[in-house]
Protein backbone atom coordinates (compact mmCIF):
# COMPACT_ATOMS: atom_id res chain seq x y z
CA UNK A 1 0.00 0.00 0.00
CA UNK A 2 2.85 2.39 0.84
CA UNK A 3 4.45 1.91 -2.58
CA UNK A 4 1.16 2.55 -4.37
CA UNK A 5 0.50 5.66 -2.24
CA UNK A 6 3.99 6.97 -2.98
CA UNK A 7 3.44 6.70 -6.75
CA UNK A 8 -0.25 7.71 -6.67
CA UNK A 9 -0.91 9.83 -3.57
CA UNK A 10 -4.49 10.71 -4.57
CA UNK A 11 -5.58 7.12 -5.22
CA UNK A 12 -8.19 5.68 -2.87
CA UNK A 13 -7.84 2.28 -1.24
CA UNK A 14 -10.62 1.10 -3.51
CA UNK A 15 -8.71 2.23 -6.61
CA UNK A 16 -5.52 0.53 -5.41
CA UNK A 17 -7.38 -2.72 -4.67
CA UNK A 18 -8.97 -2.62 -8.13
CA UNK A 19 -5.57 -2.06 -9.71
CA UNK A 20 -4.21 -5.07 -7.80
CA UNK A 21 -7.06 -7.24 -9.13
CA UNK A 22 -6.40 -5.99 -12.66
CA UNK A 23 -2.73 -6.83 -12.27
CA UNK A 24 -3.65 -10.34 -11.11
CA UNK A 25 -5.78 -10.88 -14.19
CA UNK A 26 -3.24 -9.40 -16.58
CA UNK A 27 -0.27 -11.39 -15.29
CA UNK A 28 -1.76 -14.52 -13.73
CA UNK A 29 -0.13 -16.84 -16.24
CA UNK A 30 3.35 -15.32 -15.80
CA UNK A 31 4.06 -15.73 -12.08
CA UNK A 32 1.77 -17.80 -9.85
CA UNK A 33 3.47 -16.68 -6.63
CA UNK A 34 3.13 -13.00 -7.47
CA UNK A 35 -0.50 -13.54 -8.46
CA UNK A 36 -1.26 -15.16 -5.10
CA UNK A 37 0.42 -12.30 -3.22
CA UNK A 38 -1.49 -9.66 -5.19
CA UNK A 39 -4.75 -11.53 -4.63
CA UNK A 40 -4.17 -11.69 -0.89
CA UNK A 41 -3.34 -7.96 -0.80
CA UNK A 42 -6.35 -6.96 -2.88
CA UNK A 43 -8.74 -9.05 -0.80
CA UNK A 44 -7.33 -7.76 2.48
CA UNK A 45 -7.62 -4.13 1.37
CA UNK A 46 -11.10 -4.66 -0.02
CA UNK A 47 -12.42 -6.23 3.19
CA UNK A 48 -10.99 -3.48 5.39
CA UNK A 49 -13.46 -1.00 3.91
CA UNK A 50 -13.05 1.99 1.67
CA UNK A 51 -11.89 5.52 2.32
Amino acid sequence: MKAARKEHPKASKKDIARAAFFSIIAHADEDLGKSKNLQAFALAERTQGSE
